[in-house]
């Protein structure tokens, strides 16, 4: 390789991560507009991201405005982070609704619980522990089954709305109660997963607006951190650091696509 083409290599990687701010249009279209570096033109070159689509399963204005708003912030954090649509065109832009990735995916919501003693009048007939929540594929027995094996003690009491999936629960269990639940009665059985499931979608909603579904586990297993974490006590900070140690994560969400990158830094 010359010198000549040495040095625009090297100003095409200097540049790859340059960008202007991107801003939200509102009309008959709602796009989200933006400027990123071209390697292959060699100069900024406009994106336009579309949202009519996603705006359309979304009813009130309120809700739309803060949809298109996430997603628009979303892409500023990835700009800055070095994200570059012209390299890696694979990336999907878009996020979803919270409730829409709920009802594309399954998730299996323990709940740890003992009896309370005399509840007072409002209170919950069930004093929670922890709990866990597994984005699972399917709902058949060979899935739940490793799973709740591994994260419920074989002494416990299972408490379950009867799915024909909890069939072998048992034998692994040594008390097992699983039967049908009135929607109105859910409440009263099974309260605080009721409840889990019902704050994490309130709280998703409320400060994502929308995620990408293949980072439902990891969105889940933020919320049951925090919610497990009153138990730490004085060792809260002690545990933060285990696992921040212990922590393998396979995130990759910024490795992008290493043949269309190479040579620009």
């Amino acid at each position: 390789m010359d010198k000549k083409m040495n040095s625009h290599v090297e100003k095409s990687a200097d540049r790859v991560k340059e960008y202007r701010e991107p801003t939200l249009c509102w009309g008959k279209d709602v796009f989200v507009s933006f400027y990123a570096f071209d390697p292959s033109a060699g100069r900024l070159r406009r994106k336009r991201i579309k949202l009519n689509r996603e705006l359309a399963k979304i009813s009130g204005k309120r809700a739309k405005k803060e949809y298109a708003e996430g997603v628009c912030s979303r892409l500023r954090e990835e700009l800055s982070g070095g994200f570059n649509p012209w390299i890696d065109q694979s990336k999907n832009l878009v996020y979803s609704r919270f409730d829409d990735v709920c009802d594309q995916y399954k998730v299996l919501v323990m709940a740890e619980s003992t009896e309370g003693d005399n509840p007072k009048k409002g209170q919950k007939p069930k004093k929670v522990g922890h709990i866990k929540m597994v984005v699972i594929p399917d709902s058949k027995k060979e899935t739940i089954d490793p799973i709740a094996s591994n994260g419920i003690d074989g002494d416990a009491k299972v408490v379950s709305d009867g799915t024909k999936s909890h069939v072998n629960f048992s034998k692994m269990f040594s008390e097992y109660v699983g039967r049908k639940i009135d929607p109105k009665e859910i409440g009263k059985v099974l309260p605080w997963v009721h409840i889990a499931i019902s704050n994490s979608k309130l709280l998703m909603k409320n400060i994502y607006h929308g995620i990408k579904p293949e980072f439902l586990q990891e969105y889940l297993n933020e919320f049951c951190y925090k919610f497990n974490r009153r138990y730490f006590g004085d060792k809260l900070f002690d545990r933060l650091m285990i696992a921040s140690i212990a922590c393998t994560s396979e995130f990759e969400h910024r490795i992008y696509n290493r043949n269309l990158s190479a040579g620009y830094g």
